[in-house]
């Protein structure tokens, strides 16, 4: 299976931080809000939605940021999630094996028996 439909940013820094969103674009749900409500706090807003419009919401988009270590010989790269859109995600590590094709980075599992990957393009 093949899910073009989704966009994203990664971002690594030369400190080792690093941050990713993703985002279905296609069957994204339109929920209701008011986007004049004033702020909860750090840009959230107010949002009046009911669960379910929650639910469809979150399920359709995954932010997290942290650290990042590469290990070359193994050709390896861990996240170490230091905040997560899912709570129960902070803390975790995400171990990938990596390769670069051209202005493209692909990430793979680092397990072998898993079969997918997720393609990052270079903005220049």
């Amino acid at each position: 299976m093949r899910d073009r439909d989704v966009a994203g940013l990664l971002v690594y820094t030369p400190e080792g931080r690093m941050a990713v969103q993703l985002m279905y674009r296609k069957g994204r749900p339109a929920v209701s809000g008011d986007r004049d409500t004033p702020s909860a706090g750090v840009g959230l807003g107010r949002i009046g939605w009911s669960g379910a419009e929650a639910k469809a919401a979150i399920d359709t988009y995954d932010a997290y940021f942290g650290t990042y270590t590469v290990d070359p010989a193994r050709g390896t790269v861990v996240h170490h999630v230091d905040g997560e859109l899912r709570p129960y995600g902070v803390g975790t590590r995400y171990e990938r094996r990596y390769e670069f094709h051209g202005d493209e980075l692909w990430l793979l599992p680092a397990d072998p028996d898993l079969h997918w990957r997720a393609i990052w393009r270079r903005v220049r």
